[in-house]
């Protein structure tokens, strides 16, 4: 990287320190050659210095290929004022006046390419290569690149070897948290891997393929609590039965469940002992009660109250406060040991004692209380490893059946006289998709919890989901689904690792064990000793651009596992595809809430159920762009910016972008709470994905960012059959014995109300043979099903359009719920006819869609003017929706005539479908009247649609005073529904030209519209133009036999309807393009609607939508969310945004632009190939292809590249502390098994969920002000490089080096003694601190061996010599005076205070 011009010679950028950059003088103190104006120029020596190279007459350098192990450089100098008139530049004596840019390299004998910044483009540079004659022209054509001031060209060459040892350590560097004597060893051990790049891919596609160690489970895995008393009456988990095996027991007095309340001190018996009670129950007998200062502020008999203690354990610190005095101290002789007799226990009636068995089945955890890691005097937390069987003598019996109660339990030691009480061991309960809790959580829920624990239904479980059995949580059918790592805890850790993880709100911590810093603990774990390394450094990554952070969380800090499921999302789909990851995090309440728009609702939805006036929150439509996924400029394959005419790089979106896909950002909800998570039971859910509430998303159409609309390819309603429920491809949804759609509206009080009617499969339908899955004696009900075939209809299955909720099984009940086909409605009509809901509002529909509208009939003898004209119902099944001519049809069978209605009767609905609730349902239902659409143009050709509905039945309801019919307001001349279309030639009516022979408004022009459907193609098309131009999608063609292929070519195939050929085209003509092995269907039509202002005519292709104005289904909007998602993982810009953030991470901050296309094809192909090893799936935005392509790319792995000063980065403090902590060999206190560092956000600029904001730690295009800015490079990680940052880093390093890691002396860990002046002389570091340092060289014979084994794990051999020399002189002088472990000390720390 450019610090210096090109002082640096062998400083490799992926560990590169922020030395103050040298000065340019450094670089041109070698002597200068200038090279003769020629046709080819050889580059010079490495070492020779820089080469002046004056440009041809042409504007052309011919600069031969680089030689092997070398990397050859073309860069520009010039002056920082263009002005400059100084014929002569001297950059010896002028050096801050001048600025150094790269322009492009050869190495290894490579062709010549660009390299990286932004002035390389402005030079609109072309490269042409004749490799059979060693040299590629260089032809520069931007303007005045001959002028004054404009500079002049030079080459420079580098050379740079490794060993192969070197070469694994550079490797590990990139795609792990640091290389280890162990991963070399096995590297090269392992037969299967060659001593070259081939080896390396192997050791990639292994890694890949590793088992996935979760974050979320190491966490819960490791979550080991007691959980007694009032904790248990708003927790998510329950304690351990007393009787079960690993139950724990405590025999100290106190716990943490005890702050606040009162206690009293009584005289007990005659020896002058003294008996504490706590809510009448006797906790110890104690010889004496009286403060730490000898009893100067309270002593004996008395009430007092627990007001803190720091550790739960006998001799641990309790603080208590007297009553009468309001004085607080600790206590004499810390938390009292219990000790009760048969008297104590008798004052209280509710205690229950069971018989434990002998102390040798009764395990002590070793009790380590805080902040000092001292252990206990005595006692502590014991488990219980066997069980106790209900029998009489044991009294197992007599235990509640309330978890409440436990604390209540007192146990006996078998053969003694010695009491324990019940401490309460929390148990989580195994919950993941493959294994969900049988009964959903009824057993834990019996035990006092106030939910179950099933998951909700989900895109990550919904494939698992079953049936529960009778006596399940939350009755029998009911669903039973699990979540992702929601693994049980173990119960039978060793000893040394009780108290890793505590569950804040529920678990009887000590200090030490504070519910902070548990989240990055565990994730430090994972950097630390997980073997799929590469997995968790892509975690990183992606969790470093996709960021939820601590403080946009409410109370964020108090918990842990609501991150760690957040960061499992990349931690799973590390080397899957990118689209899962987008949807994933799409569906994270963390994200939601980290981005505001949980809970944002439409503007129709707030108006017209909320009676408020708002707009979608913008925030993640905005940031899901620029951060996410496209990024803000248009760009090429290779990360090049695409610009204008005036050579400025082109937006990829604007703020009428966001506010669009604001509109569909809304809906989403969090889960109310479940159990067996860490939270409190009257908590909101933030561990399992959002559910959608189709009501509150807006329902028009909305333009993509490529001219079209994310709900263009899918197929009209109108296109959609009658009776496609039984078609091929129709999906079944089993919803369990809830009887209300979750993909449909529907008014709430119908799921319990008599008269709802649903639709009944007979035993004979083929739909209900298909749903039963029947193995000859009991049905097989899976969550999702599929029709692989048309079915038959069978009995009412034959007279409806489409079907809802099913009513499969009677007792004990079950439902399933049709999900409708994804199709969409186009916005603008004058083919529509009127519906009408409950309340008069009055608005257009499309007479040919099936699923949205209601049927009505009128009597045909109670028509004419009078108002009580009256309509009544004849649905099959509560709910049922249906084409206008399918209403017609069943009113005119039933013996009435369709009308335009005045109400609905209320005695007249049909019984089939439910007497009367239809009625009050606030659906919109067909009339017999038509209803025409305009336009309403506002400011920058936004549109909204108005509707115009016939409504001369108000002159009648008038008459009678009678509430008039009403246009619904979302499509009424005022509504503010704007949205953005793409007006043909770019003009549209305007205000500001008077509107013309349209309506003027205040906010518009409102304008009748013409509606068109025309041709498209009428000529044969290639697939690219079916791909591009085609935006309505058909229905599968196994639906249509009336249609048949007539052409095949070029991967085109041409459908039309029987008797055509194919020379006709018509809007009725079908193609199919098969990419990927899937074949996609489109008619070759577009609706066209036109604006006729008098003055001049103008045009827009009509918007389609997946939601429907009329009645907004939940389905439709997930259909829509996945639209939306497509939008963004197939835009052109995803493949190189994504590729050039994640390259910045792992390899280099400035990638060559030819880096970033390969890396961004294989994320655009999903395939990437390395010396015959294969990676991808063939899946646009696979993961496993693009992170292979970043890691195996020639770019990479030649090390020559290290020598280039442009290559290379920062190494991220987090990544350069791991590095340390595992070459060097971090073991954990075995005392404390876990890795608590804190404050980490602020020491070193970086720390796992504490990042500063949704821009990350630092963002990916910073440039560090002086040499790299001015060479346009970038430096991200600079960005938090700096003074304080640098200082604790390298003070953090220093201090674990000596001490280990705690609190002194700027080190990284809690607070483990009370002095650190004293910490060698009085403390052990490898007894009280979290972990230490565990490195020993594997030949001390000689500095040179130590210092040369250092300097291969930490700077992987880059140390220069002159920094070797001191190192190993330091090593001497420090192994002379206090032997081989200070010296090994006094070389860690120097290497680690070096540039390399």
């Amino acid at each position: 990287m450019i610090l210096s011009g090109f002082a640096l010679t062998r400083r490799p950028s992926w560990s590169l320190p922020l030395p103050l950059p040298l000065p340019f003088v450094m670089f041109f103190a070698m002597a200068m050659a200038r090279a003769a104006t020629a046709a080819t120029v050889s580059c010079p020596a490495a070492g020779a210095g820089p080469q002046e190279i004056s440009l041809s007459a042409s504007n052309g350098i011919s600069p031969q290929l680089s030689l092997a192990s070398t990397v050859c450089v073309l860069v520009h100098l010039r002056p920082k004022d263009p002005s400059s008139t100084s014929s002569s530049l001297s950059p010896t004596s002028h050096s801050s006046d001048y600025i150094l840019s790269p322009v492009s390299r050869s190495y290894e004998g490579k062709p010549w390419e660009r390299v990286a910044g932004p002035f390389q483009s402005s030079l609109d540079l072309d490269i042409a290569c004749n490799l059979s004659s060693n040299y590629c022209d260089h032809t520069i054509t931007s303007p005045d690149i001959t002028g004054t001031g404009t500079g002049s060209y030079y080459l420079i060459s580098y050379s740079h070897t490794n060993t192969f040892d070197e070469e694994l350590v550079r490797f590990f560097s990139q795609s792990t948290y640091g290389a280890t004597r162990t991963s070399i060893a096995d590297f090269k051990a392992n037969s299967n891997y060659e001593q070259s790049t081939k080896g390396m891919a192997l050791w990639v596609k292994d890694q890949m393929e590793l088992p996935v160690t979760s974050l979320r489970e190491t966490y819960r895995k490791g979550a080991d609590f007691s959980l007694t008393g009032q904790a248990i009456g708003s927790a998510t988990v329950t304690p351990k039965h007393p009787c079960a095996q690993y139950s724990r027991w405590r025999d100290y007095a106190f716990t943490a469940d005890d702050y606040g309340k009162e206690f009293t001190v009584q005289n007990f018996g005659t020896d002058g002992k003294l008996l504490i009670v706590m809510g009448g129950q006797p906790r110890t007998i104690v010889d004496s009660f009286q403060s730490s200062d000898g009893g100067a502020t309270w002593s004996g008999a008395g009430t007092y109250t627990f007001r803190y203690r720091c550790g739960g354990a006998v001799g641990g610190e309790v603080l208590i406060m007297d009553k009468i005095k309001n004085q607080q101290r600790s206590l004499a002789g810390g938390n009292p040991l219990v000790v009760l007799d048969d008297a104590a226990i008798a004052t209280d009636p509710q205690t229950v004692v069971v018989n434990l068995p002998p102390r040798s089945e009764l395990e002590t955890l070793r009790a380590v209380w805080a902040p000092f890691l001292q252990e206990t005097p005595a006692g502590g937390t014991l488990r219980m490893n066997s069980s106790i069987s209900d029998t009489p003598t044991s009294n197992c019996g007599a235990i509640p059946t309330n978890s409440a109660n436990y604390g209540k339990i007192l146990g006996k030691i078998s053969g003694e006289e010695s009491y324990l009480w019940y401490a309460g061991f929390a148990e989580l309960d195994n919950n993941t998709p493959d294994a969900p809790i049988a009964d959903g959580g009824k057993a834990k829920k019996d035990l006092g919890l106030r939910d179950c624990a099933t998951a909700p239904k989900n895109f990550l479980n919904i494939e698992t989901c079953h049936l529960s059995e009778e006596g399940a949580c939350a009755g029998t059918n009911t669903i039973i689904c699990g979540s992702p790592n929601e693994v049980a805890n173990i119960p039978d850790l060793p000893a040394s690792q009780s108290n890793i993880f505590q569950f804040n709100g529920v678990s009887d911590a000590m200090f030490f064990h504070s519910i902070n810093h548990q989240d990055p603990a565990a994730s430090f774990i994972t950097k630390l000793t997980a073997d799929d390394q590469l997995r968790h450094r892509v975690a990183w990554a992606f969790a470093e651009l996709l960021v939820v952070t601590l403080n946009q969380i409410d109370n964020g800090e108090i918990w842990s596992e609501i991150f760690l499921n957040y960061k499992d999302i990349f931690v799973r789909n590390a080397f899957g595809n990118y689209r899962n990851i987008l949807r994933e995090v799409s569906y994270s309440p963390m994200m939601a809430e980290m981005l505001s728009f949980l809970d944002s609702a439409s503007s129709m939805y707030a108006l017209i159920r909320e009676g408020r006036v708002s707009r979608p929150d913008e925030n993640y439509a905005r940031e899901i762009m620029q951060l996410f996924s496209v990024g803000l400029y248009d760009l090429n394959m290779d990360g090049t910016y695409k610009l204008d005419t005036d050579g400025e790089p082109i937006q990829t979106y604007d703020n009428t972008d966001i506010q669009t896909f604001a509109r569909a950002w809304t809906g989403f909800q969090r889960h109310g709470s479940r159990s067996n998570y860490e939270g409190y039971w009257h908590h909101q859910n933030k561990i399992d994905p959002m559910f959608l509430n189709g009501e509150k998303r807006d329902p028009f159409p909305k333009m993509d960012l490529n001219g079209g609309y994310i709900s263009d390819g899918y197929p009209l309603c109108a296109h959609i059959p009658s009776g496609s429920f039984l078609r091929k491809g129709a999906k079944y949804r089993l919803v369990g014995n809830w009887n209300k759609p979750e993909l449909s509206p529907e008014t709430g009080f119908w799921r319990t109300h008599g008269s709802t009617t649903r639709t009944v499969l007979d035993v004979n339908s083929p739909l209900y043979q298909t749903l039963c899955d029947s193995d000859g004696t009991k049905c097989s009900y899976k969550t999702v099903v599929e029709l692989t075939q048309d079915l038959a209809c069978y009995g009412d299955e034959c007279a409806v359009d489409t079907l809802g909720l099913i009513k499969i099984q009677n007792d004990p009940p079950l439902y399933y719920e049709f999900m409708p086909f994804p199709c969409v409605e186009l916005a603008f009509s004058t083919q529509a006819k009127k519906v009408v809901d409950t309340y008069k509002r009055a608005m257009c529909a499309d007479p040919h869609v099936k699923d949205v509208v209601f049927d009505s009939c009128c009597p045909v003898g109670d028509l004419g003017t009078s108002w009580q004209t009256k309509a009544s119902s004849y649905c099959k099944y509560s709910g049922e929706k249906m084409s206008f001519d399918g209403s017609k049809e069943r009113c005119e069978l039933e013996g009435g005539i369709m009308c335009d209605f005045k109400e609905l009767h209320p005695y007249k609905l049909s019984q089939s479908c439910g007497l009367g609730i239809q009625r009050w349902s606030n659906s919109f239902r067909w009339t017999s009247e038509s209803c025409s659409t305009q336009v309403k143009v506002g400011s920058s050709g936004l549109v909204s649609i108005v509707h115009n509905p016939n409504l001369d039945i108000n002159s009648i309801l008038s008459a009678a005073g009678k509430t008039l019919q009403q246009v619904h307001q979302p499509v009424s001349y005022a509504n503010n529904n704007f949205f953005k279309v793409k007006w043909d030639g770019g003009d549209f009516p305007s205000l500001e030209d008077g509107c013309g022979t349209c309506t003027t408004l205040s906010d518009g022009c409102l304008c009748d519209v013409t509606v068109a459907n025309q041709v498209h193609f009428e000529a044969f098309p290639t697939v690219d133009q079916v791909l591009s131009e085609l935006k309505v999608g058909s229905v599968p063609l196994e639906w249509m036999p009336e249609y048949s292929l007539v052409q095949d070519t070029g991967g085109v195939q041409m459908f039309n309807k029987g008797g055509s050929t194919s020379t006709d085209f018509s809007v009725d003509t079908i193609f199919g393009v098969t990419q990927g092995g899937v074949t996609r269907y489109f008619m070759n039509s577009k609706s066209i609607v036109t604006v006729d202002d008098g003055a001049q005519t103008y045009s827009f292709r009509n918007p389609p939508s997946l939601m429907s104005i009329i009645e907004q289904k939940t389905s439709d909007a997930y259909y829509e969310t996945e639209a939306l998602l497509d939008m963004y993982i197939n835009h052109d810009n995803t493949p190189p945004f994504i590729a050039s953030r994640m390259i910045k991470r792992f390899v280099t901050s400035n990638p060559s632009p030819g880096y970033i296309e390969r890396v961004a094809t294989a994320f655009k192909t999903g395939t990437y190939q390395k010396d015959t090893v294969a990676f991808g799936d063939s899946t646009r935005g696979s993961l496993e292809a693009m992170f292979a392509a970043i890691l195996l790319d020639d770019e990479a792995r030649s090390v020559v590249l290290d020598a280039d000063p442009t290559f290379g980065s920062l190494k991220e403090p987090i990544l350069k502390l791991f590095a340390l902590m595992r070459a060097m060999e971090f073991t954990m206190n075995d005392r404390i098994p876990t890795l608590r560092m804190v404050d980490m956000i602020n020491t070193i600029g970086q720390e796992p969920f504490r990042t500063p904001s949704v821009f990350s730690s630092f963002t990916p295009d910073y440039a560090n002000p002086g040499s790299i800015k001015d060479a346009s490079l970038t430096s991200p990680e600079a960005q938090i490089t700096i003074s304080p940052t640098i200082i604790g880093l390298l003070n953090g390093m220093m201090a674990m080096i000596d001490l280990g890691l705690n609190e002194c002396y700027g080190g990284f860990g809690m607070r483990t003694v009370w002095n650190c002046g004293n910490f060698r002389t009085r403390f052990s570091p490898e007894r009280y601190s979290n972990g230490a340092l565990g490195f020993n060289p594997t030949d001390d014979s000689t500095a040179s061996a130590v210092v040369d084994e250092l300097a291969l794990l930490l700077t992987g051999g880059r140390l220069t010599d002159n920094s070797r020399s001191a190192i190993e002189t330091a090593y001497n002088s420090a192994n002379a005076s206090g032997g081989k472990n200070k010296a090994l000390r006094m070389a860690q720390k120097l290497i680690v205070t070096t540039p390399e």
